[in-house]
């Protein structure tokens, strides 16, 4: 077991720092009763950023990251926070390069973030120097307006979800729509293309989101990612699932369309296979079930290795 880790994770809130001790315990424990099956090093964070000629590795330089995923089609935005870069390595670092984020532990780890930088800004913090990165996974998702394309009357929300797909310029890699409506009179869309785009994925009862440069417009329950994993006391939780409900609706013809979310917010030490879509097959004292993630955000500060997830 890495008693290092832990005794970094004990700097945390102390709710947080025990569950995070507890975690890490029982893993140890999984280890000790099937070496086999658990690659080694599990508990050793192998994490970096190549950009570039640059490859930036913890814990040889000390970074933080936060890179959010979600059932949108608007471009996720990560942050990357590097400390006491050569000026050699930071000049790597330039608008529109393209950068990627390898995360886990030992060698059970994958890519969690592929895209192109957006912004970049260095400044003294102190006796450091702070390179602070951003970057989207995909700059043709950034919001952008379309200007009055019309819909015959009698058209189909499906079909102008569908159209609005293919001015993203990406290929469509699933379209199963859960419910469709009929426009009585003509329509317009005018405005951003993103948020046209989820008003009528609301309105079909489905998500849309980018996954490996390819769009889906599919409810998440019964998307086939073909990534799924294990999520209990052995795998990683923290604490308890939190219980959550939320209702979503949109307008279409007058006509109001509701509909009620109902699943858990999850954390648990870092899972580099999380990702919208993904299956979760979670296990805890107060909930057993099969469920999809939805959202949620993978992150490190220098202490906790975290991915906090939201799944229906």
């Amino acid at each position: 077991m890495d008693s290092q880790y832990i005794k970094v994770a004990a700097k945390t809130a102390p709710d947080k720092a025990s569950h995070m001790i507890q975690s890490l315990e029982q893993l140890s424990k999984k280890i000790a009763v099937t070496p086999v099956s658990i690659p080694p090093g599990l508990f050793h964070i192998s994490t970096w950023i190549l950009c570039g000629a640059a490859k930036v590795e913890y814990p040889n330089l000390d970074f933080e990251f936060e890179v959010p995923f979600d059932d949108n089609t608007t471009a996720n935005e990560a942050t990357f926070t590097i400390y006491n870069l050569s000026k050699t390595t930071r000049g790597q670092f330039t608008l529109g390069r393209d950068i990627s984020l390898t995360a886990g532990y030992g060698t059970d780890r994958g890519i969690i973030f592929s895209g192109v930088i957006s912004s970049v800004r260095t400044a003294h913090d102190g006796v450091d120097v702070k390179t602070t990165v951003t970057a989207v996974d995909n700059p043709k998702l950034k919001e952008h307006d379309v200007k009055n394309i019309s819909f015959k009357k009698g058209c189909k929300a499906s079909y102008i979800l569908r159209s609005l797909l293919e001015k993203t310029g990406l290929p469509i890699a699933a379209f199963k729509i859960r419910r469709d409506h009929t426009y009585k009179d003509a329509v317009t869309v005018d405005g951003g293309l993103m948020s046209s785009i989820d008003q009528y994925a609301k309105i079909c009862g489905v998500s849309t989101y980018i996954q490996r440069g390819s769009i889906y417009a599919i409810d998440v329950r019964t998307a086939n990612t073909g990534l799924q994993f294990n999520m209990d006391t052995d795998h990683g939780l923290i604490g308890s699932p939190e219980y959550f409900e939320d209702e979503i609706s949109e307008t279409a013809d007058n006509q109001e369309i509701k509909e009620t979310r109902k699943g858990y917010k999850i954390t648990s030490l870092l899972e580099h296979r999380c990702m919208t879509g993904a299956r979760v097959n979670l296990k805890s004292k107060d909930v057993t079930g099969t469920f999809h993630v939805l959202e949620g955000q993978h992150s490190f500060n220098g202490t906790d290795f975290l991915t906090e997830m939201t799944v229906i």
